[in-house]
């Protein structure tokens, strides 16, 4: 058909062809204006010239390709994907969890601290000093304002150096209450995380982890240890084991992965485990210890792993170079070929030798199999193994593929339906004429002849077929056993085809079946039947061959050796550097007593504290048998309790791993009861004991810690077995998910750990600053004063950080004990004395606080006859001793 219209779709060559052949009875052939604008269209050419602009068309399409992203596109991927990876969103929900686990505590978090007014106190003044000091005169960092004039004043507690960076926001005592009461936040929101990424690295599912991470943070022994700060931030002890663990690459479930191996993680797992130690030695010693531990596993595991891989490359040498073992000892055969191949014959002979004449004459074909068909052999393929021979009569690799293609050969020419192609025997068929043994001995002298040229001994052999694969380096190869043609000169007897072979069956009348193709043994590369797995058959596989050694791989890395080095010097050095101070605190004569005091019994692990909201009021007679309740009642849930005991029988976890993991928790408790196991003699003493008091370590409940990590991770177990048998009945339902009832279920251990540890803290309102001491300078004395006065002293003191003599804790107890005992009866001319001794120059009595005191009319006494001089001040006296 011709085109009417000047369209630019050219007609198809048919078309064409059609038209151009009609005959001339048809018409005169017009010409049309889209006809002429076609071939003027063909004229031009296909490509322009060098130097004409682009196409506009042509750039129009390539512009409508999408671009790859740029730089900023892919930043704003990568971002939006960390905004909802997993622990990402593990973070947010501990925040969530935080905020509500400590609640009341963001209500007023400007005037209220948690618990009590004593520790929170003093550590809101050790975080605003640490502020203050970096910004003013880092050298006198230890030589605090409070307890003057004592030297080295923040040594007497836990100095929570890691919370400097924090102290430099604001001033005063609102912003150092604001400031504690956040990071008392964040501390239980580090717990929940640090918790949750251990036990997801050790190899428990993200359900199995929260209930881990819940029932760390929510402890209610915790419950009674909200006043200390220190205690409280311990989340980033298992945050730290688990950036170490996947920095090695190891897992309690999968065990030590070499390819998940990171130096990155693993340098950030020691600092993060360097930052934990700064916040204090209460909790630092213990992880020390433990660090300390793992190390020395690694010196003695890694040097064990480097031996047995020494000995796996030697024998990985040895599999890829059996020749040159070989080439040491070698046979009188071996040696001398060919006066062994004059004395014994190859197998293949003695083979033919021992068969019948019907056998030998039966017929043999040479015909090369069709190509394409399935009895064609593959290139590097051996031939089935015989029964009854042994493994040095086995062929080698050219002979089995020599082999394979005669077999082939024979298979392709032989007919595949016996009843209507091949006559029977018994009926008086005829069959191909065998060769003479001449013309065999002929044919085998010819074959051995290409069998032996190593420069092209397949594709001259069968013409068209590919070469041979050399074995790569590095990779085992298989061993070249010298065959019986090698040996003799004679090629192997091509076998015929009445002859019984593996994977075909013989017809007792000899009638030959129809043959199913052969299919290559995935175990041994031969052809024949593939064998179920779990049996062997003897046909293919005459021996099991040793499996070649894993190339050697190192241990570690030097990249990861060397983050293991940096760490471990680096822990030690920041250790040593802030014992110095510690260890020039004096020490106290009654620490050992104080050890004893503090050791709770057995029973204590069952008793929950007061401040919890299920157990408090409960355990109220149990509790008063305790001789120091808030630091013996450690009850750790009975809900983690029960979801341990499950998880030693029901579990994720191997039994070698359940078994390891209770082994931990019974040194774990044995080191947290102190000396009431046996004394502590041999467990808690040794360790702990002859550390000064100023390392806080005389109360051994506080080890407590481990023992919940170890019931959590036993925990994580068993919930993880019981999610993973609900989504496998799940499976079996129609829709295949879980139903509302399952996923309760599997969220019910949440939230029964969750509700037991339900807190009753109360948050008592801090007192207000007196005017005084915003304007009156030190040295000066606070009256009234008492350990739990004096750590409020030192919060009032954040405005200005004035030289006080003031300071509470148990680790200057006997010189404030003294001080105390001096200043009883100011103002009087032995206080006084004593004041001035010790450098005091400013009494302030604060007026609201002295009832009930001492020196409730200390205010009212005449000073004309003590020298000094006394200023009223709207809510305190003030007294200038000089």
């Amino acid at each position: 058909m011709l085109s009417t219209s000047g369209t630019t779709r050219e007609e198809p060559a048919a078309t064409k062809d059609t038209t151009a052949g009609k005959s001339p009875a048809a018409g005169p052939q017009t010409t049309t204006g889209g006809e002429k604008g076609k071939r003027r269209r063909k004229e031009l050419p296909e490509t322009r010239p060098p130097g004409v602009p682009q196409d506009p068309w042509a750039a129009f399409a390539d512009a409508a390709a999408e671009k790859p992203p740029g730089r900023i596109r892919r930043a704003f991927r990568a971002f939006g994907r960390g905004l909802i990876h997993e622990y990402s969103r593990a973070i947010y929900l501990s925040l969530i969890f935080a905020a509500a686990l400590t609640w009341p505590t963001l209500r007023d978090p400007l005037h209220t601290l948690p618990q009590d007014l004593g520790d929170p106190s003093q550590q809101a003044w050790q975080i605003s000093w640490l502020g203050h000091v970096l910004q003013t005169n880092p050298v006198k960092l230890w030589q605090a304002n409070a307890y003057f004039p004592t030297p080295d004043a923040l040594a007497y507690g836990d100095s929570l150096l890691g919370y400097a960076p924090a102290g430099l926001l604001g001033t005063g005592p609102e912003a150092a209450v604001l400031r504690y009461n956040m990071l008392f936040v964040l501390a239980h929101a580090l717990l929940l995380f640090g918790a949750y990424a251990l036990v997801r690295q050790l190899g428990a599912r993200p359900t199995g982890a929260a209930v881990a991470a819940a029932a760390f943070a929510c402890a209610p022994w915790r419950l009674a240890q909200e006043g200390h700060l220190n205690i409280v931030s311990a989340g980033a002890i298992p945050l730290a084991l688990a950036l170490l663990a996947r920095g090695h690459g190891w897992s309690i479930r999968y065990g030590f992965r070499p390819a998940r191996r990171n130096s990155g993680w693993a340098a950030l797992g020691w600092l993060v485990a360097i930052w934990q130690l700064t916040l204090g030695f209460a909790l630092g010693v213990p992880f020390a210890y433990l660090l300390g531990a793992i190390v020395l596993v690694l010196l003695i595991v890694v040097p064990i792993r480097r031996f047995r891989q020494f000995w796996r490359a030697r024998r990985l040498k040895a599999t890829q170079n059996p020749g040159k073992q070989s080439s040491d000892k070698q046979t009188p055969e071996k040696q001398n070929p060919d006066k062994q191949g004059s004395d014994k014959q190859s197998p293949e002979a003695q083979s033919l030798a021992v068969q019948s004449p019907e056998q030998q004459s039966k017929p043999v074909t040479t015909e090369p199999p069709k190509p394409g068909t399935a009895e064609q052999s593959k290139p590097g393929t051996a031939a089935p193994f015989k029964p009854g021979t042994t493994v040095a009569d086995k062929p080698g690799p050219a002979e089995s593929e020599k082999a394979d293609v005669d077999k082939s050969a024979k298979d392709d020419k032989a007919p595949k339906d016996r009843t209507e192609d091949e006559p029977d025997k018994a009926a008086g068929s005829t069959t191909t004429p065998a060769k003479t043994k001449s013309e065999q001995s002929a044919h085998a002298l010819g074959n051995t002849k290409q069998v032996l040229n190593k420069a092209d001994r397949i594709e001259k052999a069968e013409p068209g077929k590919p070469e041979e694969k050399k074995a790569e380096p590095g990779k085992p190869g298989k061993k070249e056993e010298p065959s019986g043609d090698k040996l003799t000169g004679a090629a192997p007897t091509p076998k015929a085809p009445g002859k019984d072979e593996p994977g075909t069956e013989k017809d007792p009348q000899g009638k030959k079946p129809e043959e199913k193709p052969e299919k290559k043994d995935a175990g041994t590369g031969s052809a024949g039947k593939t064998a179920p797995r779990g049996k062997r058959r003897p046909e293919s596989r005459p021996e099991r061959k040793r499996k070649p050694p894993r190339p050697t791989r190192a241990v570690l890395g030097w990249r990861l050796l060397l983050a293991d080095y940096l760490g471990v010097l680096f822990f030690t050095a920041v250790g040593a550097v802030l014992a110095i101070p510690y260890l020039r605190v004096p020490d106290l004569s009654t620490r050992g007593e104080q050890i004893k005091d503090l050791s709770a019994p057995l029973r204590g692990l069952l008793i929950g504290p007061a401040e919890s909201r299920i157990w408090g009021a409960a355990h109220v007679t149990p509790r008063a048998s305790l001789g120091w309740a808030a630091e013996m009642s450690l009850l750790p849930g009975f809900m983690l309790y029960a979801l341990a005991l499950a998880g030693l029988i029901f579990s994720i976890w191997r039994w070698r791993q359940r078994l390891f993991l209770l082994l931990g928790l019974a040194v774990a408790v044995i080191l947290t009861l102190g000396t009431t196991f046996f004394g502590g003699r041999w467990t808690y003493l040794p360790l702990f004991g002859h550390f000064g008091a100023a390392f806080n370590q005389v109360v051994p409940g506080r080890l407590m810690l481990w023992v919940t990590l170890v019931l959590a991770i036993l925990a994580a177990g068993a919930v993880d077995e019981f999610v993973r048998r609900t989504e496998h009945l799940a499976a079996q339902r129609t829709p295949a998910r879980p139903g509302p009832l399952l996923r309760l279920a599997t969220l019910l251990p949440l939230f029964l750990v969750l509700l037991e540890g339900w807190n009753a803290t109360a948050h008592p309102v801090t007192p207000r600053q007196p005017e005084a001491l915003r304007s009156v300078g030190g040295p000066m004395l606070v009256l009234p004063t008492d350990a739990l006065r004096d750590q409020t002293v030192q919060l009032w003191t954040t405005s200005g950080y004035q030289q006080v003599a003031n300071g509470g804790g148990n680790v200057a107890v006997a010189q404030q004990t003294e001080m105390r005992r001096q200043v009883q009866s100011f103002p009087d001319l032995a206080s006084i004395a004593y004041l001035r001794s010790i450098g005091v120059g400013t009494v302030v009595l604060i007026r609201s606080e002295v009832a009930g005191t001492p020196w409730e009319q200390a205010g009212d006494v005449p000073v004309d006859a003590l020298t000094i001089r006394r200023e009223d001040l709207a809510d305190a006296v003030v007294f200038r001793l000089n």
